[in-house]
């Protein structure tokens, strides 16, 4: 499990190198071991600032039912390395039905007992997608949109599962590929 930091480009100085020196020499904690730096969040077309009270706080948040992987798959879908990053709550509401979706996929997925018809095709197409994920957390400053697209993809594939072992298959290769993106979800889709 890796620890991500995101922030917008003005808290840079402050969480990339005054927090991470301070955590490193007191040895109370670890430094995130990725950053996610974006230009700026917006709300409503106006950076975000908590001191000016122009945020999405945690307690509206919890009034709308959003789960931490639901925030996940959010930033994740809306994020730019490259120009000002706009969050919205409805942004947000949508992706806590798509979390909704994905953990009744994963449970219709775990529930199948019975033999697939031809399962082949999407053993060989989770086969190819592993590597595609992979190759982009590996980069230094992953491209987090295409890693979304490729967790967007999986979930496609899912959709269209009928029998047992393509199933397992799928939900083993999700949980691996995932488990940074929707641990929760990872978590319920993961063997045993």
């Amino acid at each position: 499990m890796h620890s991500i930091l995101a922030y917008g480009k003005d808290n840079a100085g402050l969480l990339l190198v005054d927090l991470p020196h301070i955590a490193l020499a007191t040895g109370l904690v670890a430094p995130y071991r990725r950053h996610w730096v974006s230009p700026f969040y917006q709300l409503a077309g106006r950076k975000m600032s908590t001191g000016q009270h122009h945020a999405l706080w945690l307690a509206d948040l919890m009034a709308e039912g959003v789960k931490a992987d639901a925030t996940r798959l959010y930033l994740c879908s809306q994020h730019s390395s490259e120009q000002d990053v706009e969050l919205s709550l409805d942004g947000l509401r949508l992706h806590t039905r798509l979390h909704s979706d994905l953990l009744g996929l994963i449970a219709r997925l775990r529930a199948l007992d019975r033999p697939g018809d031809d399962e082949q095709p999407v053993r060989d197409a989770l086969a190819a997608l592993a590597p595609r994920v992979h190759a982009v957390l590996e980069q230094p400053l992953p491209e987090w949109h295409q890693y979304y697209a490729l967790f967007v993809a999986c979930c496609r594939l899912g959709a269209g599962i009928g029998g047992a072992r393509a199933a397992r298959h799928w939900l083993a290769t999700f949980a691996g590929c995932f488990g940074a993106l929707v641990p929760h979800a990872a978590a319920l889709a993961a063997p045993g």
